[in-house]
């Protein structure tokens, strides 16, 4: 009878220390996710997210297009300022003058006269190529073409952000509700296999329907991981798609 006692804790041991061992195999780094839970998790309306797309990277690079855009256009509509030149010069010294002098009693000579003066000079001109003031209003209508087409590839390209929103709006609503569902499944056959286990230590029942009970357990723990692991990644996802994070409960 001892003998029987003793190798029926061997075995309780071994089922322990598997399903122990089971618990501590994922990495350690996966230990934040191994303690999220999220039972009482709901998703925030789908339109918050939405407006959360314009911390999306691939949408800035969409804004700083139309950005410089827009500064072209401002450029090419200024561009009539380079027909204008200004000029302005100063200038300051001596100016020498030789003028001849003669008479009837004075020998022909001739006389130099200096004074100091300051010269200023300052004008504007316009000149006009018929060329570029003819075409300058077709470019300019160039470029407001050219600002259109880049705010319609900003708005499909917003279009198809939110598509992807959807789909994985929508998965990972599948996937909290697959996790709800093996959480329960979980907690159940757990509670089942502690009872069957005091069963079994009563002599209530046998070995094979202990093991039954154990194996249900840790199809039950399996199954929970794996839903646990598909709403991580439907959530993280949705994290870096929208720059929007989830508030998710810790539990010991």
């Amino acid at each position: 009878m001892r003998k029987n006692k003793i190798i029926i804790w061997l075995i309780l041991f071994l089922i322990g220390f598997t399903n122990l061992n089971n618990a501590f195999s994922q990495d350690s780094a996966d230990i934040n996710i191994l303690t999220e839970d999220f039972s009482n998790l709901i998703l925030p309306p789908i339109d918050s997210l939405f407006s959360s797309l314009g911390n999306n990277p691939n949408i800035k690079v969409q804004d700083y297009r139309v950005l410089e855009q827009e500064s072209i256009l401002k450029s090419k509509k200024r561009e009539w300022i380079n027909y204008l030149r200004f000029s302005s010069s100063y200038q300051y010294g001596y100016q020498g003058a030789e003028s001849l002098v003669q008479g009837y009693l004075i020998p022909a000579y001739y006389q130099t006269a200096q004074n100091a003066q300051h010269l200023y000079h300052i004008g504007v001109s316009l000149s006009i190529p018929f060329g570029d003031l003819i075409d300058n209003g077709n470019k300019i209508k160039k470029e407001k073409y050219r600002l259109n087409q880049i705010k319609s590839e900003k708005e499909i390209s917003l279009n198809e952000q939110k598509f992807l929103i959807i789909e994985l709006y929508n998965k990972a609503n599948e996937q909290l509700t697959s996790y709800k569902i093996k959480s329960e499944a979980k907690k159940y056959a757990e509670l089942k296999a502690k009872i069957s286990q005091n069963d079994f230590i009563n002599g209530v029942i046998n070995i094979d329907e202990l093991s039954v009970a154990k194996h249900s357990e840790s199809v039950a723990i399996s199954d929970f991981e794996k839903a646990r692991s598909e709403v991580v990644i439907a959530l993280m996802k949705l994290e870096v798609l929208c720059n929007y994070k989830f508030q998710i409960l810790k539990y010991l």
